[in-house]
């Protein structure tokens, strides 16, 4: 907690002064309402001895400058405040999002898409009140009882302690109490929270599938269980800070009371005239303003160390190092050398000891069972993930030295699910190219058979598409990431079983016209059909992770006992 606590104040270093100013603006909003119900109390004392109006002049002045300048004064704070927080929420934001960009997918593969929101959008949050009332609410307490407690040295000094006592117990001591109280629903709330904002993404994408099973009841069933519960524990916890909120306000006016029993002996003995008993009575009531804002201030730096802990969590996670050497490639030919891949978890293999040279210009296969390796395969090649042992290069050049603009001049890339943004068409597309014209878009449609699909809606390319294209078919879909591709034109192109979801027939002429297209470009297909790969001039075989058979497709069928020739008869047999 000690270093969560650093890493916290450390977004507040480059607004020190800021935050300085800020918190003396909450000193001084407060202390203009002292200053007001002092004068105001003995205004109406000196009122009911001295009822001349040009005697009471000063002071019904002194209620109007202390009346207008707490106003200015609490407009000022939330201005300036507000504003400290939000530049520093905006800053964190962004900052997390940065830190967050190089570590997707490869170092954050347990992350659930649930969990990296609730933090990005819910913990964040919690932060801007670290400073709007963990910080500047304390400091401004500090500086109101340094000023009142001047105040009363010059007329009351044995209140000074009282009111210290009193500020202590109201302000740490009770807010302590509960907060240790607390803290076990807290975490419960914190725990409900999580879950619901990790569950709720799953049972959205999983919608179709619970209500195909009969599962829908069930999970509805469950998640209002637990939102009931988590309401439940909210109200509870709303309770508990409105009873200590009414437990501190109770405080300050049994400040006061013993604050009027202490100057008895003082006006009795004319130490102390009797017109200011009301002033400093009121004095001592309205210091307490600051404090009654402690309660929260004290839960608030607990949610926020909390939220800051989960946070640190993914600042604390370093990509999987690459080359600090910045490389070119000269060519395009890639080179694997006793490549190992686990995903980086220890005890597992994916791929091993994998040996793949694919020359520059060349048209391959890569074949095998599910499971084999190759998706994975595809994800290296393509940068996605980090090898954990052997050498991968393009061109000569270690592939994991290659900043990413060179990574996305080199290499394209189509898998079974390429996501699409809520955006148009036409932007969607030029994710690959931002400078990809009209014209460049079409023809690439054109080679993929969308242009007609494309054309046929009323906004053409202008029109939106819905989260990740729901409104187009999956083989729609694919077809649209394929056309992607074709405007990155890069010198490598890897389709990882990019035609899957199409018929036999479009899938065969698309992948004619790729191959049409792709001569000089190195191409890698990944791909369960042989038949539809028989014509590329080379295929590798991969099982267990593994290259087990290479060679061209005639030299694979001639092997008597061969894993392709196996896998051939399979699908002869099935069609």
């Amino acid at each position: 907690m000690r270093e969560t606590g650093k890493w916290l104040l450390a977004l507040l270093r480059p607004y020190r002064g800021a935050v300085f100013a800020g918190s003396l603006l909450v000193a001084l909003t407060v202390l203009g309402n002292a200053g007001l119900l002092a004068t105001s109390g003995l205004l109406l004392s000196k009122a009911a001895l001295e009822p001349e109006v040009l005697l009471l002049m000063p002071l019904i002045t002194g209620v109007r400058f202390f009346g207008i300048g707490r106003a200015l004064m609490r407009y000022a704070e939330r201005l300036i405040n507000h504003s400290i927080a939000f530049r520093i929420l905006g800053h964190l934001r962004k900052d997390f999002y940065d830190h967050l960009e190089p570590l997707v997918p490869d170092a954050l593969p347990r992350y659930s898409q649930g969990k990296l929101y609730n933090q990005f959008v819910s913990d964040i949050n919690v932060l801007q009140y670290f400073y709007l009332k963990a910080v500047s609410v304390p400091l401004g307490s500090l500086m109101v009882y340094l000023v009142c407690a001047l105040f009363l040295a010059f007329y009351v000094p044995v209140l000074i302690p009282v009111l210290l006592l009193g500020h202590l117990v109201a302000g740490l001591v009770v807010p302590g109490l509960s907060l240790s109280g607390g803290r076990a629903q807290k975490y419960q709330l914190a725990d409900l929270q999580t879950q619901i904002s990790e569950q709720f993404p799953e049972y959205k994408s999983g919608m179709a599938d619970l209500r195909l099973f009969g599962k829908l009841a069930d999970v509805q069933q469950a998640l209002k269980a637990q939102v009931e519960q988590l309401t439940w524990l909210a109200y509870r916890m709303s309770l508990r800070k409105r009873l200590i909120s009414r437990l501190v306000f109770a405080l300050s006016h049994l400040s006061m009371l013993l604050a009027l029993w202490l100057m008895m002996p003082s006006v009795t003995s004319g130490a102390l005239p009797g017109v200011d008993v009301a002033m400093i009575g009121l004095l001592v009531l309205a210091s307490y303003e600051a404090v009654l804002q402690m309660p929260e201030a004290v839960l608030q730096m607990d949610e926020s160390l909390a939220a800051a802990s989960a946070l640190r969590e993914v600042y604390t996670k370093t990509p999987y190092p690459r080359s600090g050497v910045q490389a070119q490639p000269k060519g395009a030919e890639l080179v694997c050398r006793d490549v190992d891949f686990h995903y980086h978890q220890a005890g597992r293999r994916f791929i091993e000891h994998l040996d793949l040279t694919i020359p520059e210009g060349a048209h391959v296969a890569l074949v095998g069972e599910s499971g084999s390796g190759k998706s994975s395969l595809a994800k290296i090649l393509s940068g996605l993930w980090q090898i954990d042992g052997g050498s991968l290069t393009v061109g000569g050049a270690e592939l994991g030295a290659l900043d990413e603009g060179t990574l996305h001049e080199m290499i394209a890339s189509v898998d079974q699910d390429s996501y699409f943004f809520h955006a148009t068409i036409r932007e969607n597309l030029q994710l690959a190219r931002a400078d990809a014209t009209d014209e460049a878009i079409w023809q690439a449609l054109a080679m993929v058979e969308m242009d007609g699909v494309v054309k046929g809606l009323a906004q053409g390319l202008d029109t939106v598409m819905t989260e990740n294209g729901a409104d187009f078919s999956g083989g729609q879909r694919q077809r649209l990431a394929i056309a992607r591709v074709i405007l990155q034109d890069t010198p490598v192109v890897i389709l990882d079983e990019a035609l899957q979801k199409l018929d036999k027939k479009m899938a065969q002429r698309i992948f004619a016209r790729l191959e049409n297209w792709a001569q000089g470009r190195t191409l890698i297909v990944i791909s369960h059909s042989l038949l539809l790969v028989e014509a590329l001039s080379f295929t590798y075989v991969m099982a267990y992770g593994r290259i087990i058979e290479k060679g061209s497709r005639q030299a694979l069928l001639a092997l008597p006992d061969g894993h392709y020739r196996a896998l051939y008869e399979i699908e002869r047999g099935q069609f």
